[in-house]
């Protein structure tokens, strides 16, 4: 809690309910998503990096519990696994968020203010944080496809250059300067 109190701004949406934030915040947020590809790889892999093999396995023991406990029709799992498939493919490692939840990113106005919960962060599939970025908001992709192909903005928020501060692999780094506005200068 104490992360999201410090973090100004609110959060880009909620997952289930419809999105306040513009359009023009959403396509800062996919801006904020490739600086984050951008930057140098951390030293190992986080929730996003997980292999092939694992994410299948995981993929068809959910599958497997979602049939023998009847939640979901048999035949609309098998559809839906087959459609998973695609994801299952080989990608080159970027910086990953691995938690990029709509509630994870703060705006204020169209301009990123934060992210938080970086726990999951670590080299993986750059997909995997579009995907749960835009989970429940599939409206808004076009949004965010739009602010990755942009060149990045450049600042971006204290809270979200943090863990980029603490990182071993950003040690050689000259020192982060913040301005009296709280803002990250790139």
């Amino acid at each position: 809690m104490l992360a999201i109190a410090a973090v100004p701004g609110t959060a880009l949406g909620r997952l289930g309910e419809p999105s306040p934030a513009s359009p023009a915040a959403w396509a800062a947020a996919g801006a904020a998503i490739r600086r984050l590809r951008d930057a140098p790889l951390p030293p190992g892999p986080g929730q996003a990096g997980r292999g092939l093999d694992e994410l299948a396995a995981n993929l068809d023991g959910e599958c497997e519990w979602l049939v023998t406990n009847g939640v979901l029709p048999a035949d609309l799992v098998t559809r839906n696994r087959q459609v998973a498939e695609a994801a299952l493919r080989p990608w080159t490692p970027v910086f990953t968020h691995g938690d990029l939840r709509v509630d994870h990113v703060f705006v204020d106005g169209d301009e990123i203010t934060g992210v938080i919960d970086w726990s999951e962060a670590g080299q993986g599939d750059a997909l995997y944080d579009l995907a749960t970025l835009t989970l429940g908001h599939e409206e808004h992709l076009g949004d965010v496809v739009a602010g990755r192909t942009k060149p990045p903005p450049r600042r971006c928020s204290r809270t979200s250059a943090s863990p980029l501060r603490r990182t071993s692999f950003a040690a050689d780094r000259a020192p982060i300067r913040f301005p009296r506005s709280g803002r990250l200068y790139a």
